[in-house]
């Protein structure tokens, strides 16, 4: 958002001929006139929250990649006049990932959110999601595999559905990460019934207001956060539309993964979360 520099008295009867702001997309000074009482300013401020959009990314051991993927980020939304924020979870990095977000704070419009340990995907997007002041939030993942090209569609669409959603049309993950998916979209169209093309897709437009009810139960997927998602959206019957989406191989660094001994738990915890997302959801839906 536009931050304000605005005299200690500004919100007095008193008119004001202009005030100072910074704009968070360029970090160029603005000077706005006519702003002439508290109502005004209150209404600016306003528009500016329904008209910015916060961008989360969760971050894990990404030194080598995120430089490269918010500046490629940046120029698109400056491009298409996007005004925007990004949100950072770091999440108990191992490598320079948290001296490289200090860096890139002092060029861009970056809100950060630490952990001194790794809490998990789930945790930290929802860190995101309580951090973001706009009224519209995008999810993204660091890796660079999430074009930013595609958010000028989502954006136009924003206002038309609940949630706007990617599909990957031509995956570029390993084999196992796909076969763990077909696995999950079985499940979840169980639970659920609703043919969604790619309930796991990690770039997703929504209206923060609209998926406030269902945030409680997102954390029993701790590591298929887009899982119980998707499942909340079907079953609370939120508008959405699915967007192809160019996906694209990771920019720099290694995909986290987790090792052979970790993945059976992580499996059986998973699947236990969306049933019991399935479960608790329904009571609620049925009694809202």
């Amino acid at each position: 958002m536009i931050q304000p520099k605005i005299p200690h008295n500004a919100f007095s009867p008193i008119l004001y001929k202009s005030f100072i702001f910074y704009n968070a997309t360029t970090l160029k000074r603005v000077t706005l006139y006519n702003i002439v009482d508290r109502t005004s300013i209150d209404t600016f401020l306003m528009q500016e929250k329904k008209n910015k959009i916060s961008i989360i990314f969760p971050v894990y051991n990404e030194e080598k990649a995120l430089p490269e993927i918010l500046e490629e980020w940046r120029g698109v939304l400056e491009k298409n006049k996007i005004s925007s924020v990004f949100i950072l979870c770091e999440d108990g990095s191992t490598d320079q990932t948290r001296k490289t977000i200090s860096t890139l704070k002092s060029k861009l419009p970056i809100v950060t959110s630490y952990e001194d340990k790794r809490s998990g995907y789930s945790k930290a997007v929802m860190r995101g999601i309580k951090a973001a002041k706009t009224d519209y939030v995008l999810c993204v993942d660091s890796d660079g595999q999430c074009d930013p090209k595609d958010v000028v569609t989502f954006w136009r669409q924003r206002k038309s559905f609940d949630v706007v959603r990617g599909y990957r049309y031509d995956r570029k993950d390993s084999r196992i990460r796909k076969i763990y998916s077909a696995i999950f979209k079985l499940l979840y169209l169980l639970l659920f019934q609703k043919n969604l093309k790619d309930p796991s897709c990690p770039y997703v437009l929504f209206e923060k207001k609209k998926i406030s009810k269902f945030l409680q139960y997102l954390p029993y997927t701790a590591e298929c956060f887009w899982w119980g998602f998707s499942g909340c959206i079907s079953r609370y019957e939120l508008s959405f539309k699915e967007i192809p989406i160019n996906h694209r191989k990771r920019f720099k660094g290694i995909t986290q993964t987790y090792t052979i001994g970790e993945v059976p738990f992580i499996f059986l915890r998973n699947i236990i979360g969306l049933i019991k997302i399935s479960i608790e959801s329904k009571k609620k839906s049925n009694n809202k």
